[in-house]
Order: C-alpha cells, then sequence, then structure tokens
C-alpha cells in the first residue's frame, strides 16, 4: 500500500472492478480512466453489500441456534438446581428453579391448578365412586404386615419343638427367634421382606402425592428413595401455596388436597389405601392448630373435609392420569426428582 498520489496514465496494478478504496487516501488500486472508476466502486458497494447480507445472514443463524443452546443449558442448570435444593430441603431454592423451569416452557403443568380451591361442597361416599374410588367405605386401613412375622414365628417355633432332641441350645435359640420374629413385625416392620403389592401401593401412593402437589404449586423440598426402592416426597409448608395455612384457609385447603392424594391414588387402584392413616392423622393436626379451619369443630365436618380433599385428588389425579403413571414408573426405576419431573411433562405431551 502506498500514500502516493496516483497519476494519469498509471498501469492499474490489479483489475479495475477489483479496486477497492478504503478511505483515508489508502489506495489498494487505481486505473486508467474515470468509467473503469466508477465501474469499481459500484463494484465495490455492490461487494460490501453482498459480505454485510451474508454476515447477517450468520449472525441469525448462529444466533438462534446460541439461543435454543442457552435456553437448554439454562433448564439443565435449573434442573441442577431444583436436584440440589430437593436433596438439602431448601423449599425456596426448590420454588426458584420450579418457577424458572415454568419460565423456559419445561415445566408447564406446575401450578397449573388454582389456588382457591372449592372446599365448601358436602362429599358422600357416593360422590368418591363418579372419581374413581373402588371402595370408599374402606378407603383407609391399617396396613397388614403382620402375617410376615407371624409366619416366621410359626415355623420358628415348630423348628423348636421338632428338634428338641438337638439339644437345648438350638431349642431355645428356636424360640428367641420365633419371639423376636414377633417384636420385629409389631415395632419395626421395615426389617420384614417386602410385599410386592406393597412396593406398588408405595410408588403409587407418593407418586400421587408427587403430581397433584406439583400441579397445585406447591414445592418439592425432599424427595428420596430408601434401600428397598420406597419413594418419600415431602412439600415446603413455609412457602408457596402451603404457606400460612394456620391462618389462610386457601393453604389450608390446598393441604388437605395434597395430603389426601395418596389415598386417592391408592383408591383408584386397590380397595383402601394402606398409608392413608398417616396423611389422615397429619392434616388432622393440620386442622386442629388452625384458626383458618372454621366450620370443621366437630368430627362429621371434619370427616367431610377430609373426603372432599380425596375428591378433589382423586379427580385430580384422573384427569392428569398419564403423568400419574409416568411418575409411578419413574419412581419404579429409581429416577431423581428432576427425572419425576421431566416424566410428568413429557407424558402429558403425547
Amino acid at each position: 500500500l502506498s500514500k502516493a498520489p496516483v497519476r494519469a496514465g498509471d498501469r492499474p496494478l490489479i483489475h479495475p472492478e477489483a479496486a477497492v478504496t478504503l478511505g483515508h487516501g489508502f489506495v489498494v488500486a487505481s486505473c486508467t480512466t474515470a468509467g473503469l472508476v466508477a465501474r469499481s466502486r459500484r463494484a465495490a458497494r455492490a461487494s460490501r453489500r453482498c459480505s454485510c447480507r451474508a454476515r447477517a445472514l450468520v449472525v441469525r443463524q448462529v444466533g438462534t441456534g446460541n439461543a435454543v443452546a442457552t435456553k437448554e443449558r439454562t433448564v439443565e442448570l435449573l434442573f441442577e438446581d431444583l436436584e440440589r435444593a430437593a436433596r438439602f430441603g431448601d423449599g425456596s431454592a426448590a420454588r426458584e428453579a420450579l418457577q424458572g423451569l415454568k419460565d423456559a416452557g419445561a415445566a408447564p403443568l406446575f401450578q397449573s391448578y388454582p389456588r382457591n380451591l372449592p372446599s365448601g361442597r358436602r362429599v358422600e361416599l357416593f360422590d368418591l365412586k363418579t372419581v374413581g374410588i373402588r371402595s370408599p367405605d374402606q378407603l383407609v386401613k391399617q396396613p397388614d404386615v403382620s402375617y410376615i412375622s407371624l409366619a416366621l414365628s410359626i415355623l420358628f417355633g415348630l423348628a423348636a419343638v421338632f428338634v428338641q432332641s438337638a439339644g437345648p441350645f438350638v431349642t431355645l435359640a428356636l424360640l428367641g427367634a420365633s419371639i423376636g420374629s414377633i417384636f420385629v413385625g409389631a415395632f419395626l416392620p421395615q426389617l420384614l421382606p417386602e410385599d410386592p403389592e406393597e412396593q406398588q401401593r408405595v410408588q403409587a401412593h407418593e407418586a400421587a402425592h408427587f403430581v397433584v402437589g406439583y400441579l397445585l404449586g406447591a414445592q418439592i423440598c425432599g424427595y428420596s428413595i430408601d434401600a428397598k426402592g420406597k419413594p418419600s416426597v415431602e412439600f415446603d409448608e413455609r412457602t408457596g401455596p402451603l404457606a400460612g395455612y394456620t391462618t389462610s384457609r386457601e393453604a389450608l385447603d390446598v393441604l388437605c388436597v395434597i395430603s389426601c392424594a395418596g389415598i386417592a391414588g391408592e383408591g383408584q387402584i386397590w380397595d383402601g389405601s394402606n398409608g392413608g392413616a398417616a396423611d389422615l392423622e397429619q392434616l388432622a393436626k393440620a386442622v386442629d392448630k388452625s384458626a383458618a379451619a372454621t366450620g370443621m369443630s366437630d368430627a362429621e365436618e371434619q370427616l367431610n373435609f377430609a373426603r372432599w380433599g380425596v375428591f378433589y385428588a382423586a379427580s385430580m389425579l384422573r384427569a392428569n392420569k398419564a403423568s400419574w403413571d409416568a411418575v409411578r414408573q419413574a419412581m419404579a426405576e429409581g429416577a431423581d426428582v428432576c427425572g419425576c419431573i421431566q416424566a410428568l411433562e413429557a407424558a402429558s405431551v403425547r
């Protein structure tokens, strides 16, 4: 490049059509006639316009790709935050992550049901039949786990009788095992062999809590699966729709529906719920200490409140059966909280 002025008659260094003036007096090439210079300038402007359009197209394509990649990465990070919050029981962080996933379009079903639930209606047993409850008259029962310990105690007892000739120590050992089986069945049932149906009941029960709480916008502050594969779901009562249930009837209604969801889930598949007694006990304690529980001073009103909770939860599960089934399957496969949410959401769009 040279700053020297171009003299008429100089031979161009390159083809005139390719001559480009960069400005500030710097010249790449020149030409011998004014016409060639004009054509060269027009060619240069056209070249610059083409380059600008090409760069704009590339920017749009790369920008779109980056936006998609950024959104996917954001969703991935939010799921990681949610998993961490559930692991450490941080309800506020869980709510922020869930709200972020909803805003990103990855969790549209979260808080898709209204909080102001119609809890004033009277619910009879036949009403529960209409939402799929198989046996409303025996909705909650105590789980029968004593038959295992009874069978073991009988087995060890009979063995003690028939092996007396083996010596007193063997007999005493077998009798001790028989008594121990009874003790374990009465006080430590979790140590007994797992019944396959009971395992399915627990999964259906906890998946129902999970789905109903999720649809109502309650944040999951704890989720775990024990060594036997039994899932457990915990919701934060300090934030979200459950906050203030001791003073707010709206929050108390949400608590009632989530508490009764497990009963509703089991009741749609089996005759009665093995895991419902603890849920109703928890609900009764909440009602007793809630100033918002007006009109529920007697047992009949509290019973109707629980029936309404089962009725509403069962209707939600029926309307979202595909999502409920997907969460049950995810729990059976040992999925974490994020896997359960992804299964729930994916099933709703099939």
